[in-house]
């Protein structure tokens, strides 16, 4: 699902997932529908690399969250165009 929401948040062809960091929050149960919310924390450059770091909500029936994750990859590779 972090995947998802990246390639719907920033353009990525190719990209290269970097780094991610999770964190259970509860349970979901079967059955129960999930979502996940995503935002854009930031964007920023090292080594002539583009990078995108996302936070991401897991919610279960929508309202209450099950996991967060920062979730961090390169974009845009340098010299790419």
């Amino acid at each position: 699902m972090a995947n998802r929401a990246l390639s719907r948040n920033v353009r990525v062809s190719p990209w290269i997932h970097a780094e991610s960091h999770g964190q259970h929050l509860g349970r979901a149960r079967v059955g129960e529908r999930l979502q996940t919310r995503a935002r854009v924390k930031r964007l920023f450059e090292r080594k002539g690399h583009e990078f995108v770091e996302l936070d991401l909500v897991l919610v279960a029936e929508g309202e209450r969250p099950v996991a967060s994750i920062r979730h961090i990859a390169i974009y845009q590779l340098r010299g790419a165009a």
